[in-house]
């Protein structure tokens, strides 16, 4: 449904059918073979391990409320509960997209990486791109001209400063820092969409165990062992261990709930050091993955080295809060509910004082935080507003494109690494 959303929002050939063989091609899947699957792409995908009970307990308390097991969130339909999946190579280290796609390839000669390099600006000559202009790590200014076409892939950040530098966006404001403008588009740097989380933690019961024993300090050196020996271990699996996608509203058409098991328990200082909790803990995470608050990026100076000005707007509409709250509930239902109930000893934060609507929202605004899903600032569509067109070409110039996750005009109902490794 996200990728049939794009389409109609003027993403023609960006369906659930057209995008369907890329997600196939790019994936190696080491599980069951489904018609939906890919097993020979470079992209490894595997079944998460768990290394204590509680995801087992998060599921069948999921069930016990209604909820139907899905054994593959890629496959199977309408959400549910079950265990996630990770990148990660058979030996435990983490399958990246340069792992994947880019280190293979790194010796071509028709390939030239350069690191550590700041994108300055794009060049023109009249509306056609024509080179980029870079600073190399000792300060000196290089230029690369090219015969064809340049792709723009910085990210829902960087792309839209990068164009609005290089004079493509809205003309007033680039004028107003003295930007040259090489092209009016209003839309670069709109539509910044992203996904929230919200923790709600929990201790357990004497005896029950967590991943918080496993994470103190003195026992890291085993677990580095194990992993470079087995590629097994605490140090293979990822922060959340089990899922459960549900709605907020019944009216809801499909989930815009994420409700994720992380089995260890955290706390932050005054300087924002993680430090993991001395009890057996849990977190619970309720993410809301559909939200319509939409957000804007702006440069403040014609200086590349300046950071531009990022307006989320998180919460701003009203149904982003609502669904938050009602995640909140939920989240609360499963632990309450057994067997996840009889390990549970008391909730933490933000505990049980906070019972009342007007409490709860409070502590959604204190504690919700980013999932760093940036998505949309050079968002791809027919309308005024639109910076990209079907084919990912910057509307209104010659030789440009933006390839990242800023061209997306919805954010999927998921996490946004699969979907830009696609486009």
């Amino acid at each position: 449904e996200d990728y049939n959303t794009w389409q109609k929002r003027g993403g023609e050939g960006w369906g659930w059918t057209d995008v369907l063989p890329y997600l196939k091609n790019l994936e190696n899947y080491q599980g069951k073979s489904t018609a939906d699957r890919g097993h020979s792409g470079e992209l490894m995908v595997q079944d998460m391990r768990v290394f204590n009970t509680l995801p087992a307990d998060f599921i069948d308390s999921g069930i016990a409320l209604g909820l139907p097991q899905n054994n593959d969130f890629n496959t199977e339909p309408d959400g549910g509960v079950g265990i996630g999946q990770l990148n990660v190579l058979k030996n435990g280290r983490r399958c990246s997209s340069a792992t994947a796609f880019l280190k293979p390839i790194a010796t071509r000669t028709n390939l030239r990486i350069e690191t550590r390099a700041l994108a300055r600006q794009i060049l023109f000559e009249g509306n056609r791109a024509c080179g980029v202009e870079y600073e190399k790590p000792d300060g000196k200014t290089e230029r690369v001209l090219c015969s064809k076409e340049i792709i723009l892939c910085a990210g829902s950040l960087n792309s839209p400063q990068l164009l609005q530098l290089s004079g493509i966006g809205a003309a007033g404001h680039l004028s107003s820092l003295g930007v040259q403008v090489v092209h009016d588009l209003p839309g670069v740097g709109q539509n910044l969409q992203d996904h929230l989380y919200l923790p709600i933690k929990y201790r357990l019961q004497k005896g029950v165990k967590s991943l918080n024993t496993s994470l103190r300090p003195w026992k890291y050196p085993v677990h580095m062992i194990r992993w470079l020996l087995t590629g097994g271990g605490p140090l293979c699996m990822q922060t959340s261990d089990a899922y459960a996608f549900v709605r907020s509203r019944p009216e809801e058409e499909r989930p815009d709930l994420q409700i994720a098991l992380r089995s260890a328990s955290f706390s932050f200082d005054e300087n924002a050091n993680l430090t993991v909790d001395k009890y057996e803990g849990f977190t619970l995470l309720v993410y809301h993955v559909r939200p319509k608050s939409t957000g804007s990026l702006q440069i403040t100076s014609k200086d590349p080295k300046v950071y531009p000005e990022i307006r989320a707007n998180y919460l701003s509409h009203e149904d982003d809060l609502t669904a938050l709250l009602n995640g909140m509930h939920w989240a609360r239902k499963i632990a309450g509910t057994p067997p996840m109930a009889s390990r549970v000893e008391c909730e933490v934060d933000p505990g049980d004082s906070v019972r009342d609507e007007a409490a709860m929202v409070d502590y959604i605004r204190e504690a919700t935080a980013s999932v760093y899903h940036p998505i949309g600032t050079c968002k791809m569509g027919r309308d005024e507003m639109s910076v990209v067109d079907h084919r990912l070409r910057v509307r209104g110039l010659e030789g440009l494109r933006v390839a990242d996750a800023s061209i997306m005009p919805v954010i999927t109902a998921a996490n946004t690494n699969i979907p830009t490794v696609v486009i």
